[in-house]
């Protein structure tokens, strides 16, 4: 017996365009995800050396993914205008992955005080800006990311001056200056000793400590004003813990 053909329902205009849309755009998705661990598109050359990013930021960029792709696909038709804001959220993604990758970079934990006025900006300019970035918008962030990526490939990220004019800024004597568990650079003012514990601004460990004791896995970032150990220790008397500038 011959079954009789399915009959296929012919497809409307906008059902149609709404389909190709939704392709385009997920192709587009599926090329940055792959991309996602290397460098920025346009940026190859700017990137500090790391080809990963932390676990928090990664999921945070996965997040926003996921995000486009439900909004992508709750819609049942497109207009030229509404796809074109599709492909711009896409190249926005791209720039918050070049920014996340520069922030991951493991020069960051001894260079943040350097770059923190371009991650503030990029924090108003592409991180809170809601609105859809216009062409004078990505070309100021990716001149203020191009800043950030010399910065941080630049030796230690800041010359002898520069850090010693950070540290005289802060108006802190030596010791007061602290690293994560993965090396990212904190500040502890007042007497320098550890009072409570917090989280670090860019991965999440736990800094800090108590009772003027700093947690087993923070360390005294040294190459930020020289000292040895923290200023509030058994050593922080001993003149071992300085180092004296010519």
């Amino acid at each position: 017996m011959v079954r009789n053909k399915p009959q296929f329902k012919t497809l409307d205009t906008d059902t149609r365009y709404m389909i190709e849309v939704q392709v385009d755009v997920i192709e587009r998705v599926l090329s940055f995800i792959a991309n996602a661990p290397k460098s920025g598109s346009n940026l190859t050359s700017l990137q500090a050396p790391t080809v990963s990013m932390t676990r928090p930021l990664l999921e945070n960029l996965l997040s926003r993914v996921e995000q486009l792709i439900l909004s992508l696909f709750h819609r049942e038709r497109f207009n030229a205008k509404e796809y074109d804001c599709f492909i711009a959220e896409v190249n926005r993604l791209d720039l918050v992955r070049a920014f996340f990758l520069l922030k991951s970079a493991s020069s960051m934990h001894n260079r943040y005080l350097l770059v923190s006025e371009e991650i503030r900006q990029v924090e108003d300019l592409l991180m809170k800006n809601v609105k859809t970035l216009t062409a004078s918008n990505i070309n100021k962030i990716k001149e203020i990311l191009q800043k950030m990526g010399k910065k941080l490939n630049t030796g230690l990220g800041i010359s002898d001056v520069e850090r010693q004019q950070i540290v005289k800024a802060m108006g802190l004597a030596q010791g007061h200056w602290y690293k994560c568990p993965n090396g990212h650079i904190y500040v502890i003012t007042e007497c320098g000793g550890a009072m409570q514990e917090s989280k670090c601004n860019e991965c999440g460990a736990n800094i800090g400590g108590g009772s003027h004791r700093l947690r087993s896995d923070n360390r005294v970032a040294g190459e930020m004003d020289g000292a040895r150990y923290a200023a509030w220790s058994e050593h922080a008397n001993n003149m071992a813990n300085f180092q004296f500038n010519d």
